[in-house]
């Protein structure tokens, strides 16, 4: 889904995962593909993945921001 924050193996060659978030989506060779865009990182650096890729996954949704009563 456009806007979905996921995570990507860095785009180095590393083994970390780094936070990003999908751009746009197409089809290509009837697989369907997602453009990602790293945090960080320019936008040369963007590329686009298939959906069932193991280099990307859904990030967890940040935790809720309780604060302390006044």
């Amino acid at each position: 889904k456009i806007g979905q924050r996921v995570l990507a193996l860095a785009p180095d060659g590393g083994d970390a995962w780094v936070p990003g978030r999908v751009l746009s989506q197409r089809v290509q060779r009837g697989a369907r593909q997602f453009k990602i865009s790293l945090d960080g990182y320019d936008s040369e650096d963007d590329q686009w993945m298939d959906d069932d890729s193991p280099e990307v996954k859904e990030a967890l949704p940040d935790p809720p921001i309780l604060l302390a009563p006044v």
